[in-house]
């Protein structure tokens, strides 16, 4: 049995990011860091966590189809200066720009079946002091991801 659309997006967001930032903006590396679901705390530093958030569906263009718009949050944890606040929220600015460059790099996310039509990426930066996460920058990234489809699925 095939993964609902969701899950395959999911999954796709997940494969995608989880790879080696070294030649980028943080220069760091996500290989085997990234995971599904909430995680409240930093498991291991750097790591990040993909998670779903809603699918919201409107009617689409002609009769029998249907838009929607998947969203998703990536939180990315990066290590920072224990002395500067400043360092851990660049690092995490940093990190957040390279994982959407990688997303964006094919808004497609790899999908040829017409699952999704195309993504766009927000984000912000905090010191993990402040979120009782001490000498850690956090990143968060809002995925949405535009697709349509006969089913409502």
């Amino acid at each position: 049995m095939s993964d609902s659309p969701i899950v395959r997006i999911e999954d796709a967001i997940k494969t995608t990011i989880a790879t080696d930032y070294s030649a980028m903006y943080s220069g760091l590396n996500l290989t085997g860091r990234v995971i599904i679901g909430e995680n409240p705390t930093a498991p291991q530093i750097p790591s990040a966590s993909v998670t779903f958030v809603d699918f919201i569906e409107d009617f689409g263009q002609s009769m029998g189809r249907y838009q929607g718009s998947a969203e998703f949050n990536i939180t990315g944890y990066v290590a920072g200066d224990s002395y500067s606040a400043d360092s851990r929220r660049k690092q995490a600015i940093n990190l957040a720009s390279d994982i959407i460059k990688t997303l964006t790099a094919d808004r497609l996310l790899g999908f040829s079946d017409g699952i999704v039509d195309d993504i766009k990426c927000s984000f912000l930066a905090r010191d993990g002091d402040k979120l009782g996460i001490p000498n850690v920058g956090i990143c968060y990234i809002r995925v949405l991801v535009s697709r349509q489809t006969d089913r409502g699925d």
